[in-house]
């Protein structure tokens, strides 16, 4: 898991040009294209609560 974390990263992790999402109003975690995430002209949609925010609005974003 990772330190800053609020739910462990599933066996089946993506990796190479993905970056990890903390959704603003759930805190869970998503996967995202890391140059969907570096273009702030987007709106993400967190899977598991259907929030839309824009990247700069994440509550955290990592690279794995």
């Amino acid at each position: 898991m990772a330190e800053h974390m609020n739910t462990p990263l599933p066996h089946w992790e993506k990796s190479g040009n993905v970056m990890w999402v903390s959704c603003r109003s759930c805190r869970e975690w998503f996967p995202c294209a890391a140059e969907l995430v570096s273009q702030n002209k987007i709106e993400l949609v967190c899977p598991h609560c259907a929030a839309c925010f824009k990247p700069a609005d994440a509550a955290d974003t990592m690279n794995p």
